[in-house]
């Protein structure tokens, strides 16, 4: 999965490829808290996210694909 864009202002996607829909995603902020929206996601190729009312800093998206976790950072300006 990839991030874009990265660094943003407040409104980014996550998107997927090849079919590969995620079981979960989790967005935590530096301090390791839970900040992830609400969203029902399943078999979606591309979610939108819209950050611009969160505090600006590094933010970490976890997605779960089965027994696999995979991480990337985003950096919201």
């Amino acid at each position: 999965f990839y991030v874009a864009p990265n660094p943003t202002t407040g409104n980014f996607v996550i998107a997927f490829d090849n079919q590969q829909y995620p079981d979960e995603i989790k967005i935590y902020n530096k301090y390791a808290m839970d900040v992830t929206p609400i969203y029902s996601f399943k078999k979606m190729n591309n979610i939108e996210f819209d950050f611009s009312n969160y505090k600006k800093g590094l933010y970490f998206i976890r997605v779960r694909f089965g027994d696999t976790w995979l991480e990337k950072k985003i950096l919201l300006e």
